[in-house]
């Protein structure tokens, strides 16, 4: 909950677009508003609903924290009263309000237990997507959740390596991508999107797609860029992404626009911030770059370059691997080293050709992956 949509969202959208409305009605809760919610309230009811948060009662008057054990008791028990048992008897109200059958979770078996348990007092069956590695501690509950979608095999090996019980009820499901509602999206050609930034046609455009976030791998981008534009001074470079209200997330922020500024290039790398034209702007890319340092879960956006025809560049590990063919249908390359990242963008530079085979090999990836005919 940082206030920014990810994949998750775009999923979820999915999801209900291609629902057999006929066989399920469908309502959407979120806990904060978020941009999509006019695209969710065309398909669905739409509760925004924030649970409550826990409160904090050991910060002393200079702000910081108390060890003061009575009060680190007394706030653990009024916070086992105000975020757990009174959050399952709000959950469970809600569902039998609106006489829900199936409860679906959208993001992680992980926080899910007050959701658990009050589906289980009205009656309802759980599912979950599980859209995440798994963090280093168990979630008991989760084994009473009815079925668990993992969104790539790596995914699943994550979660049944640290949960060998839940294997039972477990798969591994990959997403999949409404190719023709993604495409019919696109409202401007490459050239007018280029015209918004002054980027010629003829100049070399990568792009990363992504909310700001140190483990995306937006440094190694703008490190990498900084070697090829010695070699390329017409490229430039998109970062499209929001960021969020977390510290981290703001500081890391202003970290990779200090960047840009240090190595000279804030004109050739442009931070475009929260877009809703994402099908615009990877159509006008030359390439789409996917840098995270820590193995992503699947890669949507990869599949939208796909589907667009665009060459991509993705870090080899996690859900890229079960993608992306190296040499084929894109490249993997080691994360966290923008040498060969930016030795992998130079190669593309240099051989249009190349970029058109690598572009051909994607869109072919991908009709055999949707199991489509066409685009």
């Amino acid at each position: 909950m940082d206030g920014t949509v990810g994949g998750s969202h775009f999923c979820l959208l999915d999801l209900l677009a291609n629902l057999d409305h006929d066989r399920f009605e469908p309502i959407v809760l979120f806990y904060q508003s978020n941009p999509l919610v006019p695209q969710f309230a065309k398909l669905a009811p739409v509760l925004i609903e924030p649970p409550p948060s826990p409160l904090r009662l050991t910060r002393t008057s200079a702000g910081k924290f108390s060890s003061d054990p009575a009060k680190l008791l007394l706030q653990k028990c009024l916070n086992l009263v105000r975020v757990s048992i009174c959050s399952v008897y709000r959950w469970q109200r809600l569902l039998a309000h609106h006489r829900i059958d199936l409860v679906h979770l959208n993001n992680s078996v992980y926080g899910a237990s007050e959701w658990l348990v009050a589906a289980r007092l009205s009656g309802s069956k759980v599912i979950c997507h599980q859209r995440g590695f798994a963090p280093a501690r168990k979630e008991p509950a989760a084994r009473f959740l009815d079925r668990i979608i993992c969104i790539s095999k790596n995914i699943l090996d994550d979660l049944v390596r640290l949960s060998p019980e839940l294997s039972c009820n477990a798969v591994a499901l990959q997403d999949a991508l409404d190719t023709a509602t993604f495409l019919s999206r696109r409202q401007r050609t490459p050239s007018q999107v280029r015209s918004e930034w002054g980027i010629s046609d003829d100049a070399f455009l990568i792009g990363i797609v992504g909310n700001i976030k140190e483990w995306k791998g937006q440094r190694i981008v703008v490190e990498a860029f900084t070697s090829l534009y010695r070699e390329c001074p017409d490229a430039r470079c998109l970062i499209i992404g929001e960021v969020s209200a977390i510290d981290a997330d703001r500081q890391y922020s202003k970290l990779i626009a200090s960047l840009t500024e240090k190595h000279g290039l804030r004109d050739w790398i442009i931070i475009t911030g929260f877009r809703e034209d994402i099908p615009d702007l990877v159509n006008a890319l030359d390439v789409l770059v996917h840098a995270s340092i820590q193995p992503e879960p699947m890669g949507r956006v990869i599949l939208e370059g796909m589907s667009l025809g665009k060459p991509v560049v993705a870090t080899d590990h996690g859900g890229p691997r079960e993608i992306i063919e190296s040499g084929k249908s894109g490249f993997l390359v080691p994360p966290s080293d923008p040498q060969r990242l930016a030795e992998c963008l130079l190669r593309l530079v240099r051989s249009p050709g190349l970029r058109r085979q690598i572009g051909e090999g994607a869109l072919r990836r991908w009709r055999r992956r949707s199991g489509s005919a066409s685009t």
